[in-house]
């Protein structure tokens, strides 16, 4: 019995998000079946990981193989950790692998931003907008930023530290 892609570490996500599915794969190497009688997740953070799909059922051939898919959908922000747990009847009974992702939050104020009439050709006042990673230990990578709006590109930081912001600003330009 053996299992691959121990310690998955899922992608970063965050919190009440859900990461794209990783696949794990149970392969029974001995010539004779083997009994699973559960998968489950386990431990500190296990609201924060889910079995997506599996196509393991209650046995598995000799000399054959099952996947389970697990996602991350983290609750609280930081390192989030559980257990995948296969209770089957291969020596020792239990397989386990650890299950760990990073949940990072962050915030945007103001939600939205008026400009109020505006001359046609004239551009604005500019107006501050600012992102708070609220994560205690990971750095948000911005991926893109769009706007309606014009934003300068001198603003625009791929990345924000934990516990840390940045300012952008934004002017309407009809």
């Amino acid at each position: 019995m053996s299992l691959y892609r121990l310690r998955p570490e899922l992608p970063d996500s965050g919190t009440g998000t859900t990461s794209a599915r990783k696949r794990l794969t149970l392969t029974n190497g001995a010539p004779n079946s083997l009994t699973i009688s559960s998968i489950s997740i386990t431990g500190t953070n296990l609201n924060d990981f889910a079995i997506s799909k599996h196509t393991c059922g209650t046995a598995l051939s000799g000399n054959a193989s099952c996947t389970v898919q697990v996602v991350f959908k983290p609750t609280s922000v930081n390192n989030r950790t559980a257990t995948l747990t296969f209770v089957d009847s291969a020596p020792g009974g239990t397989q386990t692998v650890a299950l760990t992702g990073v949940a990072t939050a962050v915030m945007l104020a103001p939600s939205s931003l008026t400009f109020g009439n505006q001359t046609v050709g004239t551009t604005s006042a500019s107006q501050a907008i600012t992102l708070t990673n609220e994560s205690g230990g990971s750095t948000v990578t911005i991926t893109s930023l769009t706007s309606p709006a014009q934003i300068p590109p001198t603003s625009r930081r791929p990345t924000i530290a934990a516990r840390r912001c940045c300012q952008s600003r934004a002017a309407s330009l009809p």
